[in-house]
C-alpha cells in the first residue's frame, strides 16, 4: 500500500504543477519526503507509519483538491 501511495503523491504532484497548484504540489512533496524519512527526527508520526486509512483519506483530500476524482 505504501508504494502505491506514493507513486499516487508523484501523480498528484504532476497534476499539481501543471494546474499551478503549488501549494498541493508542495504538500504532496513533503509527504513524499516525510515517507522517506527526511523529516522523522522532527515529527511524532511519520509517513511510514500512517495506516490504510490515515492514508486512503489523505489522498482523498488532495485529489479533491486537485479535482481528480
Amino acid at each position: 500500500m505504501n508504494e502505491e501511495f506514493i507513486e499516487n503523491l508523484k501523480d498528484i504532484y504532476k497534476k499539481a504543477t501543471k494546474k499551478n497548484l503549488l501549494s498541493v504540489a508542495l504538500k504532496s512533496q513533503e509527504m513524499i519526503a516525510r515517507y522517506y524519512g527526511y523529516f522523522s527526527k522532527n515529527t511524532k508520526k511519520d509517513i511510514s507509519m500512517l495506516n490504510h486509512n490515515e492514508l486512503s483519506e489523505i489522498l482523498g483530500e488532495i485529489k479533491k483538491m486537485i479535482g481528480d476524482n
